[in-house]
């Protein structure tokens, strides 16, 4: 038990760490709205990839009955789920302005191969990278490429992360209520989840995020919602736009259609 508190207790502080300063908002959303890491002009790739070699040392220095391989099933042990449900919400989190990145400032030009062996640390890019952008026409050079590829790799890891940190407590009590200290709070993060899966999906993206997989985390965390919105506002909310978002996703057919809908980028990573 003592384990599991102190190594929770360093991933916060990591997490504390990562809010403020890749998250935190500066004079700028004054006047967009919108926190300054969404526009990728001032997230630099060197802060994010600090945070993510802390982050693998602090999982590299556990103990080893606290250890996991990413694609085990869903732990079984209370504790054990929110360990590597922390995990995989940090890891999401820092992750994310790449994702949204390359949803936001990439296309068609920049996709590759997304299979391969994922990165050991993130690329040391500012993300307001020359010539990675949707709009040009130009084949990308040897070094855009270089680049954007390290970007969609971190950003498939981001989806890998989101999904891992959705179904984190699925394995335990299965078809009871997990025992979390706010359970409110952790619907709302897997709700958060799940609409940017839903952008991704809808975006040039797409098949970083696999259709039968994001099918079966969309009908759980309806479920969930459904189950918590008699006595939660926020949830029967959150219910009909996932709903609405779900309905979207299965009758969309073509990338030029999906430039307005509910699961747009902008809206979703907001």
């Amino acid at each position: 038990m003592l384990f599991y508190y102190y190594a929770q207790v360093v991933l916060r502080k990591q997490l504390n760490e990562v809010s403020s300063s890749l998250y935190t908002q500066d004079a700028n959303q004054g006047r967009t709205g919108r926190p300054s890491w969404s526009g990728a002009s001032k997230v630099d790739g060197r802060f994010a990839s600090i945070h993510w070699e802390n982050l693998q040392a602090w999982r590299n220095r556990l103990p080893e009955h606290l250890k996991w391989n990413d694609g085990d099933s869903p732990a079984t042990n209370i504790n054990a789920a929110r360990l590597r449900g922390k995990y995989y919400g940090a890891a999401y989190i820092i992750l994310r302005p790449f994702l949204y990145h390359a949803v936001e400032h990439m296309g068609e030009r920049y996709k590759f191969t997304f299979e391969g062996p994922q990165l050991k640390q993130l690329p040391r890019v500012n993300l307001k990278l020359p010539g990675v952008n949707r709009e040009e026409r130009r084949p990308p050079t040897r070094e855009e490429a270089e680049k954007a590829e390290e970007i969609i790799m971190a950003a498939r890891m981001c989806v890998e992360s989101a999904m891992e940190s959705t179904v984190a407590f699925d394995g335990v009590n299965p078809g009871s209520r997990w025992i979390v200290t706010n359970i409110h709070g952790t619907a709302q993060a897997q709700f958060g989840n799940l609409l940017v899966l839903a952008a991704v999906r809808s975006s040039w993206l797409r098949d970083l995020v696999n259709w039968e997989r994001l099918e079966a985390l969309m009908h759980r965390t309806i479920n969930l919602l459904r189950n918590l919105s008699p006595i939660s506002p926020t949830a029967r909310v959150n219910l009909k736009v996932l709903d609405t978002t779900w309905r979207s996703l299965q009758g969309d057919t073509s990338y030029g259609d999906r430039q307005h809908g509910p699961t747009s980028a902008n809206s979703s990573f907001s």
